[in-house]
């Protein structure tokens, strides 16, 4: 999966507290429907529906002690599994939320993709960032440096070519 899309994946992630509060507050099936919604949303599934078996699914692992956060996690972690997303040697996605939540086995091995992937996604970023800062900042187009010549030229009527 592309850097970007992950990025994207996680923007949306509700922090600790919210998931909690949610997990605290509302009632058992309130916080179902609030796992499937995510799970729709997740895996763009907008035209499913709630059955008795997804909903079970959600119940038996929320009974075992897993937060709305931890199945959501487990949710995002299905998208990080090329093999569940097609890359099998029949070309089908194993995305149902059934799959994801059938025990607590599965939670906890699509937890662990998720988890694994934002520590890549940091390590990525914390290295842009590590890259970006040695360049010298003339080169660097949001450097001061940079930004104080394009001013100057500006100021001057000089015409720059785009870097393209």
């Amino acid at each position: 999966m592309q850097s970007s899309n992950v990025v994207s994946l996680f923007q949306d992630l509700p922090q600790p507290s919210a998931a909690d509060a949610l997990s605290e507050s509302a009632s058992t099936s309130e916080t179902v429907n609030w796992v499937f919604d995510r799970w729709r949303q997740i895996h763009g599934k907008p035209r499913a529906r709630m059955d008795a078996q997804r909903a079970k699914a959600i119940r038996d692992r929320l009974r075992d002690g897993y937060s709305p956060q931890d199945l959501e996690l487990a949710i995002y972690g299905c998208k990080f599994s090329d093999f569940h997303q097609g890359a099998n040697d029949r070309g089908e996605k194993y995305e149902s939320i059934t799959l994801i939540l059938r025990n607590a086995d599965q939670v906890e091995k699509f937890i662990d993709f998720a988890e694994r992937a934002i520590a890549g996604m940091k390590r990525r970023q914390a290295a842009q960032a590590e890259q970006q800062a040695a360049q010298p900042a003339e080169r660097n187009p949001d450097g001061d440096a940079y930004r104080a010549f394009l001013e100057q030229a500006t100021k001057l009527g000089v015409r720059l070519r785009s870097r393209a």
